[in-house]
């Protein structure tokens, strides 16, 4: 059986830990595993820049 997870915007590290467990048991083409990896980390950019705009 297959991980089987929905993403849930709790915060980036409970949703890579979702995806490090979804990668672990499924099979992911190389194209797929990185597009997403780019997507986590444009995420991330976007949740370090609104913390930062909340800090000044």
């Amino acid at each position: 059986m297959g991980y089987s997870g929905s993403v849930k915007p709790v915060g980036s590290s409970a949703v890579c830990l979702d995806w490090s467990i979804y990668f672990g048991v499924e099979p992911l083409d190389h194209g797929a595993a990185l597009r997403l990896e780019q997507l986590f980390k444009t995420m991330n950019i976007i949740i370090e820049f609104k913390e930062q705009l909340f800090r000044s």
